[in-house]
């Protein structure tokens, strides 16, 4: 029951977090390109951290019933930033490297970030508990 309370604290604060992330960086950055395309980063941000929250926690949690180690978090950790990386790495091929932090940062705030950072935190969350446990 621990396991399963840890898991929905740990998603609960990471959609927490990439929701203010998200807001934080529609409402706060200036926004170069015209008003639509800004708004639709932002709903892009908001769809993606709704969608990748639930498939984040029933991963970690998947693992925490069955593993319960911060080996097997790691690995799962590094399998769901990998889709992340590959469409960032995408982008990069398509457009090519040139990127300026100014136009491209509000961008980045809205979607890449937020989704990296329901990641980690959850990760942070479950690989304390577990060593927690561990040392007790």
């Amino acid at each position: 029951m621990r396991v399963f309370l840890t898991v929905l604290l740990s998603g609960f604060a990471s959609f927490c977090l990439g929701f203010a992330l998200v807001f934080a960086a529609s409402e706060w950055l200036p926004c170069f390109d015209d008003a639509g395309s800004c708004r639709m980063g932002e709903a892009y941000g908001i769809v993606g951290t709704i969608v990748y929250t639930p498939i984040v926690m029933l991963l970690f949690g998947f693992t925490m019933w069955r593993a319960r180690s911060t080996r097997a978090l790691t690995i799962v950790m590094i399998v769901l930033l990998a889709p992340i990386a590959v469409i960032l790495a995408i982008g990069i091929a398509v457009t090519g490297i040139h990127f300026n932090l100014a136009r491209d940062g509000q961008g980045l705030l809205q979607f890449y970030v937020p989704l990296v950072l329901i990641v980690a935190v959850q990760w942070a969350m479950l690989r304390a508990y577990i060593r927690r446990t561990v040392e007790t």
